[in-house]
């Protein structure tokens, strides 16, 4: 049976389409359950007339039997690149596939990928989620449950050991805490922590290579994560300018590199102190980067419009109780 690839278009986008609300809303929020809802139910439909759906993916896209899909809907390479470089090259989607287990397709969009292979890779990523119904880089159903077998008994088997070894690594631990505590109260730290973010920053400038790039920007991610929590916002508005300006097509960048500064850039600005931060700035009467403060307002979409209601809302009460005082 021949497959329509505007169909198979129209997946992808509504898969895009949840990823996205995904960032922006946690799970449980209607928002994103209904984007969910939508991209299962065009996929089921699919599935369910032609048996399964197999895409190939490089950082340049999505592929139906050599040939391109969605090739207007530039988003969907962001997608495609992000798989890549979380070592996604085929996708199989059997008739097995359900709601829950787009939902943990979904999800693999949220970890870097260090920290995938950290876990594993995403093949262990997705046995430990239970997803049977998608297959990864000609992945076969059978080999799915032996990897899953291997899985359970590998856990089993460290469980063991580390009942077996606790004695041994208390007080192993206690040594190492000695020296730790050495070292912390001297300030040192590993060759890869003293790379400051301004230095890292330099470096993204000029970085070209794909997966260099990629592990800068990750590395630059981790430097902010700090700065964020401590509302430090003008050590981190450097980087947050520099995502922005890597993201647009008129840093010459290419797509795949433009898709990676748009992940770390999203990232940021779905956090509601930074909005609010920005929102600050941009009502300041002297503010020198009121262009790109400007810009990054109106990346944040919206979660910047909420707030800038719920300020505007606070105004006019304060405007109204002032009236009735005087």
């Amino acid at each position: 049976m021949a497959v329509d690839n505007v169909n198979v278009d129209t997946i992808l986008i509504e898969l895009y389409k949840a990823v996205k609300m995904h960032n922006f809303y946690p799970e449980g929020h209607p928002h994103f359950e209904s984007a969910l809802d939508r991209s299962f139910n065009v996929l089921k439909g699919f599935i369910d007339e032609n048996g399964e759906l197999k895409l190939n993916i490089d950082q340049k896209g999505f592929y139906l039997n050599k040939e391109p899909l969605a090739q207007g809907f530039e988003e969907l390479k962001s997608m495609a690149t992000k798989l890549f470089l979380r070592r996604v090259k085929e996708m199989t989607i059997t008739w097995r596939v359900t709601k829950e287990e787009i939902k943990a397709f979904i999800q693999l969009f949220g970890l870097e990928p260090e920290e995938l292979l950290q876990k594993g890779g995403v093949e262990d990523f997705f046995l430990e989620k239970d997803v049977v119904g998608i297959l990864l880089n000609e992945m076969r159903y059978e080999d799915l449950k032996k990897l899953k077998r291997e899985l359970e008994e590998k856990k089993k088997e460290e469980e063991e050991e580390k009942k077996g070894a606790e004695g041994e690594e208390e007080l192993e631990e206690l040594s190492m805490g000695d020296a730790e505590a050495v070292d912390k109260a001297r300030g040192e730290v590993g060759p890869e922590e003293e790379e400051e973010l301004s230095s890292l920053l330099e470096r993204l400038k000029t970085e070209r290579d794909l997966l260099r790039y990629n592990d800068i920007s990750v590395r630059v991610r981790e430097r902010l994560d700090p700065l964020l929590i401590t509302r430090a916002f003008v050590g981190a508005f450097p980087a947050v300018t520099l995502f922005l300006d890597h993201s647009q097509a008129s840093s010459g960048l290419g797509s795949d590199l433009r898709s990676i500064a748009s992940e770390q850039l999203d990232s940021l600005l779905v956090k509601e102190d930074l909005i609010r931060y920005l929102i600050g700035r941009a009502g300041a009467k002297e503010e020198p980067e009121r262009k790109t403060v400007q810009r990054l307002i109106l990346r944040c979409g919206e979660g910047a419009i909420e707030i800038l209601l719920e300020i505007l809302v606070d105004d006019l009460g304060f405007a109204d109780d002032t009236a009735v005082h005087l």
